[in-house]
């Protein structure tokens, strides 16, 4: 991808921000900078320049009190002496790169060439962290401009993975004896792997404490991250390395929270939305207004939490708050939080959350989360994708579409208890079927989004949910 344009001297001084797509799967950004010319070769041109600026320079400091009689004297001199020093004077052009959750990742420098930010391994200037998909903004800061017209070529390549996605499994809300779980960080991890999974999020209680006891684990995966405990309400805070106040006031916002989450390089997640609060759980109901709290800037909500048969209630209006986000055009993704406080702790109908990822580390996974990859399961695995065009979404994806035109669904389950399948529209059920596996067709409108849900058939509890693949909200040209 190549952006151009052309800078004037009225530009100078000037942030300009340039947008750019990142897609999914992306590991590997490549970015540099070429404009011309890069210095006004006019000798005389650049006399006036020098002159200007210290004319500028004279008149910014006023009467302070020094005496620049001899400088006025020796002006043609001095001018002369700096124009030797500098010539040929720069057009200065740098740029400075943020996510789509704004996170700044790095500055490029004047003489530098290209430069990379990876997953793990970047340009010097460069931060490493997840790659969320999503619009990403690279400012060109135009210092100043000295000739007539400056054109610059931005040039911006990606790398993807070249591995085959695979699925894997864990929890995403996990406490340790760092706040009031009643287990070390190895032990979870020790259990963790004896039922099977792939990762667990250490979030414990208003602390990063626990922080130190991660280490590198044989073929799994801890997330660092923390859990707002506040009288409003729980949120958790994933892939954060630094501890981040979790005290609101009339100054201080949840908004202003959910910000430094995402300049850390996290994922905010409202957890257990509808539990019961006051002296039951205090502050476990979420009860942020949107004077203080706006969920356009949510990455993710336990929709699953704990046991479902214990917590039905909750679990379904979570649901249906996701519903009215996700018909609004919000996307929050729908995640389990097992807020898991005792290995021993294991109800069978607790979600897990199953993560398309293309490796297992941190931030492949922080990636996947903000895209939407993840389906919850308490056994089945399941597969649910569009096909438009001759290109395969999947979930989170947005589809682009053009009206009268027709998008093919697939869906199939495999579990070892008997079950049916619904497909959710726009919150309500557009399709109800016992077939393990089946296509359809549909002419969608702008804006629609749909859902896979498996439920055991005879006591009609959900067994897997998957997050949505929605419409583009408007016509594609």
């Amino acid at each position: 991808m190549i952006k151009r344009g052309i800078l004037t001297k009225s530009d100078s001084k000037k942030l300009i921000d340039i947008e750019f797509n990142v897609s999914y799967g992306v590991k590997v950004l490549i970015l540099s900078l070429d404009f011309s010319p890069s210095r006004l070769q006019d000798r005389n041109a650049n006399k006036k320049l020098v002159l200007d600026s210290i004319k500028e320079y004279k008149s910014s400091i006023g009467d302070m009190g020094v005496d620049l009689k001899r400088y006025d004297e020796h002006s043609d001199q001095i001018v002369d002496m700096i124009v030797d020093q500098i010539y040929p004077i720069r057009n200065l052009l740098n740029f400075s790169v943020y996510d789509p959750r704004g996170r700044f990742r790095g500055r490029w420098d004047a003489g530098k060439k290209e430069v990379i930010i990876s997953e793990n391994i970047s340009s010097p200037g460069m931060l490493s962290g997840p790659f969320y998909p999503g619009r990403w903004k690279l400012e060109l800061e135009v210092a100043a401009i000295v000739t007539d017209e400056c054109k610059y070529e931005i040039k911006i390549e990606t790398k993807r993975y070249d591995t085959k996605p695979k699925w894997i499994r864990g929890h995403l809300h996990v406490h340790t004896y760092h706040s009031d779980g009643k287990n070390s960080l190895d032990e979870m991890v020790e259990e963790s792997k004896r039922q099977g999974l792939d990762f667990i999020a250490l979030t414990d209680h208003n602390t990063i404490s626990g922080h130190k006891d991660i280490k590198e684990y044989e073929n799994f995966c801890v997330i660092h991250g923390m859990e707002f405990t506040t009288p409003k309400g729980h949120a958790t805070a994933l892939g954060i390395r630094e501890y981040i106040d979790w005290r609101t006031n009339d100054d201080r916002t949840m908004n202003d929270i959910i910000t430094e989450v995402h300049h850390l390089g996290g994922l905010f997640a409202v957890a257990h939305p509808f539990v019961l609060g006051g002296v039951i759980c205090g502050g476990c109901k979420w009860n942020y207004t949107e004077n203080d709290f706006d969920y356009e800037n949510v990455d993710l909500l336990e929709i699953w939490s704990g046991s479902w048969s214990e917590l039905e209630i909750p679990n379904i209006l979570a649901i249906r708050l996701w519903d009215r986000l996700l018909n609004k055009g919000i996307h929050v993704v729908g995640i389990s939080g097992k807020d898991w406080h005792n290995k021993t702790n294991n109800p069978p109908d607790c979600g897990v959350n199953y993560i398309l990822v293309n490796e297992l580390s941190e931030n492949a996974i922080l990636s996947s989360l903000s895209a939407g990859r993840v389906f919850i399961s308490i056994g089945p695995t399941i597969e649910f994708y569009a096909t438009y065009n001759g290109i395969r979404y999947e979930m989170g994806d947005v589809i682009p579409f053009k009206n009268d035109e027709k998008v093919l669904f697939h869906c199939s389950a495999r579990s070892e208890i008997p079950f049916k399948v619904f497909v959710v529209k726009n919150s309500k059920v557009f399709l109800n079927t016992q077939k393990s596996q089946f296509d359809f067709s549909v002419t969608p409108q702008g804006g629609d989004w749909y859902r896979m849900e498996v439920y055991e058939l005879q006591f009609d509890r959900p067994l897997a949910i998957s997050n949505p693949i929605r419409i583009s909200p408007s016509n594609v040209t």
